[in-house]
């Protein structure tokens, strides 16, 4: 568990520092709040954009930024490091992990966004 843990830490650090994968995480979000707000057509189900990209997001963030990932730590080669400390399963498990704290998050900044606009 505690290499797991360490697992999670370092790759939130890396997604900080990765300016592809930040701006992946804040432009699905982003996009759908301008879009929401933008468009309105005579038939249109409501929260339209919200579905539409939610799908996007839950089907596209975690396979590129674990791509990314993946491909910088070989880059910089810190790959064999990573498995070295963990088993394969950890290291998975540490990025799935984080893959659901930046899901629940972005959920939260919804939920706020939502009440903010009914307000």
């Amino acid at each position: 568990m505690r290499n797991i843990m360490i697992i999670i830490k370092k790759q939130l650090k890396d997604t900080i520092k990765n300016k592809t994968i930040l701006i992946q995480f804040i432009l699905f979000p982003l996009m759908t709040v301008i879009m929401e707000n933008a468009i309105t057509l005579e038939g249109m189900p409501e929260l339209f954009f919200t579905k539409l990209f939610a799908i996007m997001y839950i089907g596209m963030a975690p396979i590129t930024s674990v791509a990314a990932i993946i491909s910088e730590e070989k880059e910089k080669n810190t790959l064999r490091l990573s498995f070295s400390v963990c088993s394969c399963i950890g290291v998975f498990v540490g990025r799935m992990r984080e893959e659901a704290e930046n899901k629940k998050m972005e959920e939260a900044l919804d939920k706020y966004k939502n009440k903010v606009k009914n307000k």
